[in-house]
């Protein structure tokens, strides 16, 4: 008996050590993880921050400072530059505009296609299906940088970009070739397969026809994604550099405040480089402000609305 208690006592000692040890080592795994994740953090936000701290800094800070996100002296004359400068002032609110209807007209135009073709290639049979949708996968496939070209003398042959008629109506052959994406079509069908449709057979029973069961039943099931798409293609639209680079021909009243940021750089860096920088910084701040609040608002909205789904 006194043996056995002995052995016990042993094996319970070996047993509290392994644990303590497993639980050290639980411990610092998880203290190393966190140490990267933070150190991964830091590195990516730090761009981010720094972009933010220097367009509040004098042009001679800009140079001396280097690297160092803090101002020595806090200064808003980089954004007065833009507001009130002779040229950007002309055009700041032209550009803002151009931003605004290019990226709200993109986004709600390829939310309903998308939406569109994606319910047709779910739910509705008919010939030609299985090779339209490879169509679009062939599409995914091809940087949108490679289509724009082609799609710019297209425009300019049929009149938008050019000619007589094209101050009036630039901005519609713009928007026409921006207002689908084969890749949300198709993220969209699949989201449609996975989706139940007991909801759609019963408004079809109530005497809905198809676009109205897919009106009324269909995109309300589908409320966070639209509000998800909507958030991404904005932000795209809103990003998009190169179309506006090459359609605006440069013209100044053709161009988003994204398009801008070379040209509003170019002509303060002409004085002095480092107010260049400066103030490109500055026009970068207030053109990415927008694309972060609609980013919030969407979160906002899909979390409402997965809440009230829950209820």
């Amino acid at each position: 008996m006194k043996q056995n208690s002995i052995r016990a006592r042993r094996e319970t000692h070996k047993y509290n050590k392994r644990a303590k040890l497993s639980k050290r080592l639980h411990i610092s795994r998880k203290l190393l993880i966190y140490a990267i994740l933070i150190f991964w953090l830091v590195v990516s936000l730090f761009p981010f921050i720094w972009a933010i701290t220097a367009s509040f800094k004098t042009p001679a800070n800009i140079a001396s400072l280097g690297i160092n996100p803090f101002p020595g002296k806090w200064t808003t004359e980089n954004f007065d530059y833009i507001f009130h400068s002779t040229f950007t002032k002309e055009f700041i609110g032209v550009w803002i505009k151009n931003s605004i209807i290019f990226s709200v007209a993109c986004s709600t135009l390829n939310v309903f296609f998308n939406f569109l073709a994606g319910y047709a290639l779910a739910r509705i049979h008919f010939k030609g299906k299985k090779q339209l949708l490879w169509i679009f996968i062939a599409g995914m496939m091809i940087p949108a940088q490679i289509t724009q070209i082609p799609q710019l003398f297209i425009l300019i042959q049929m009149g938008f970009i050019g000619g007589d008629v094209a101050d009036n109506i630039w901005f519609i052959g713009i928007i026409f070739t921006s207002m689908t994406s084969a890749m949300w079509i198709f993220l969209v069908r699949q989201f449609y397969i996975n989706l139940g449709n007991s909801a759609e057979e019963a408004g079809t029973l109530d005497g809905l026809s198809t676009f109205g069961v897919f009106i009324r039943i269909s995109l309300k099931l589908m409320i966070p994604l639209i509000a998800t798409q909507w958030a991404m293609i904005f932000m795209a639209s809103w990003n998009n550099f190169i179309m506006f680079t090459l359609w605006s021909g440069g013209e100044p009243s053709r161009m988003t405040i994204t398009a801008a940021l070379q040209v509003i750089g170019s002509a303060a860096n002409a004085s002095d480089p480092n107010q260049g920088r400066a103030i490109t910084l500055a026009a970068t701040n207030i053109a990415t402000l927008p694309v972060i609040i609609v980013y919030l608002c969407s979160l906002f909205f899909q979390r409402k609305q997965i809440g009230e789904n829950d209820k």
